[in-house]
């Protein structure tokens, strides 16, 4: 079964700008769209997923604790939307490289600065550091979920 969420993904956006202005009459002069319209939007959304996603008082709009989960969500997708839009609106595509590299705590520590160094010179790659034990770091270098591993004890695999 598709996700209901799926089905409602405009009405994220609405959501996303009612939970930036925590007022409903706010993100519709910010969207140019009646209130009740998106109050309606709010509600199918809520009515969707099965839970509250603001609690409404005088004072203005609240978010859940569902909501909460949700506004951040959709802070990575749309920060996620954006970057692709930008790669595909770009003349020559370059891509962006990630690598995954996890290690030793102290190690990242004396040597992460100088890798950072050369790495911003170079804005095609990009780096998600992972620091835990040494038997920890190699383990999720063979499961894969690193690509590369820096580590004071050899590899036994």
């Amino acid at each position: 079964m598709k996700a209901q969420l799926i089905r409602h993904s405009e009405k994220l956006f609405y959501f996303n700008e009612i939970a930036n202005n925590t007022s409903l009459h706010a993100a519709s002069r910010a969207l140019g769209i009646s209130a009740p319209s998106l109050s309606h939007a709010v509600k199918e959304l809520e009515k969707a997923l099965d839970v509250k996603l603001f609690l409404r008082s005088p004072k203005g709009l609240k978010l859940t604790e569902e909501g909460e989960r949700l506004y951040l969500f959709c802070q990575k997708f749309f920060r996620e939307m954006e970057t692709l839009e930008e790669n595909l609106s770009s003349k020559k595509y370059d891509r962006i490289l990630p690598i995954r590299v996890g290690t030793f705590e102290s190690i990242a520590l004396y040597f992460w600065p100088l890798i950072y160094d050369i790495l911003k010179v170079n804005s095609k790659i990009t780096v998600n550091l992972t620091t835990n034990r040494s038997r920890q770091i190699q383990e999720q270098l063979i499961s894969k979920n690193i690509d590369v591993a820096i580590t004071v004890e050899s590899i036994k695999h």
